[in-house]
């Protein structure tokens, strides 16, 4: 997002974009509460068209954020996408991102009781209940403002633990 117009850029930067995607996974993570054990996003632009991606943004316990809190894994999951949507106008969920939010999405089905045959009819639709309340999350303007200076100082390197993420969110405030 274009700071001086706060509209997407849709000519954003490929490891911008790449940021603000783990940054908005961290930020999540953290407004739900959930532990953070680090965040990275390594992006290298080798100067002739290709630039190489990696990044993650994992939690302290993954097992027990998958087994007893799907819907806030799901939330998680989506939020990289939902990030840099808001960010340039365009995202894109990754198969990774994708298959968390997607096995979430059926944790938190079965276990309100939806019907087995009526878990994959629902799923899709689970999945854009959680992308659209991500967004009204990240579009609040100062939840905005700290994912950008996640993504920001996520140029320096890697985040470690909670601590450091809420230092970061705090000095937004």
């Amino acid at each position: 997002m274009s700071e001086a117009t706060n509209q997407p850029d849709p000519d954003m930067d490929s490891c911008d974009k790449h940021r603000i995607h783990e940054a908005g996974h961290a930020f999540i993570m953290r407004y739900l509460g959930v532990e953070l054990k680090t965040v990275y996003s390594n992006c290298i632009d080798n100067g002739h068209g290709k630039v190489d991606k990696s990044g993650e943004t994992i939690p302290a316990d993954i097992d027990d954020l998958r087994i007893n809190h799907p819907a806030d894994m799901c939330k998680i999951a989506v939020a990289g996408y939902v990030s840099e949507r808001i960010a340039s106008g365009r995202g894109m969920l990754s198969q990774e991102d994708l298959g968390m939010a997607s096995s979430a999405a059926r944790r938190v089905l079965i276990a309100s009781g939806t019907q087995p045959e009526q878990v994959d009819k629902e799923e899709n639709e689970l999945i854009e209940e959680m992308i659209q309340e991500v967004k009204q999350i990240l579009q609040y303007p100062q939840n905005w403002k700290c994912v950008r200076a996640i993504a920001e100082r996520l140029k320096i390197g890697p985040i470690h633990g909670n601590n450091e993420v809420d230092e970061i969110i705090s000095a937004t405030q």
